[in-house]
């Protein structure tokens, strides 16, 4: 896989009918795909079922792309709708780890869970407690909420977001801010 071609420019050459550039796109993006639909799907059976279909869909539907838009936001949009059947057709909850959390949001729960401790040895009950709380919360937002909340957590900002999902980036940004807000009040973190 060659990090310097840009995912445009593969996305061109699966475009082309390369079956290297679907291939250096799927050793790419599976694997954070994967993370965002087991968190979605909250199986792994129905994860890689969704996967799979994301880059069915991503084949089936490469006339459509346009190499002069953001690859990123085009994918998870598939994904997201991936994801979704998935969680249509099975109706299971998600699953969220803090190992599969962003790396910036994980160092955040886990320095807010060492500043909690005040100097105690840090407990792992203290950990799966958390994050039961965390899953409890994300539990409560609507389909959309938790989707916007996921993805922010994959990285993506809130233009990002709004293209992914078809939504105005101000909205997004709006309901982001309320998202944190809820959730932090959840967990009791301030």
């Amino acid at each position: 896989m060659n990090p310097q071609i840009s995912d445009e420019e593969l996305m061109a050459g699966v475009q082309a009918g390369r079956r290297d550039a679907f291939d250096q796109i799927y050793a790419r993006w599976s694997p954070t795909v994967f993370r965002f639909l087991m968190r979605r799907t909250g199986a792994r059976q129905n994860a890689e079922e969704a996967l799979s279909e994301t880059f069915l869909r991503l084949y089936r539907s490469r006339a459509a792309y346009d190499p002069a838009r953001p690859f990123r936001p085009w994918l998870y949009t598939l994904a997201s709708r991936s994801g979704v059947d998935a969680v249509r057709a099975e109706r299971h909850g998600f699953h969220l780890a803090l190992d599969d959390l962003h790396p910036g949001v994980r160092e955040r729960v886990l320095a807010r869970d060492a500043e909690a401790a005040e100097g105690q040895a840090a407990r792992p009950d203290q950990r799966a407690e958390l994050l039961d709380l965390m899953l409890a919360a994300l539990r409560e937002l609507g389909a959309k909420d938790r989707q916007i909340f996921l993805l922010s957590l994959e990285g993506f900002n809130a233009s990002e977001i709004a293209e992914v999902l078809g939504m105005n980036p101000a909205a997004v940004r709006k309901r982001l801010s309320r998202l944190r807000a809820d959730l932090a009040r959840s967990l009791n973190v301030h």
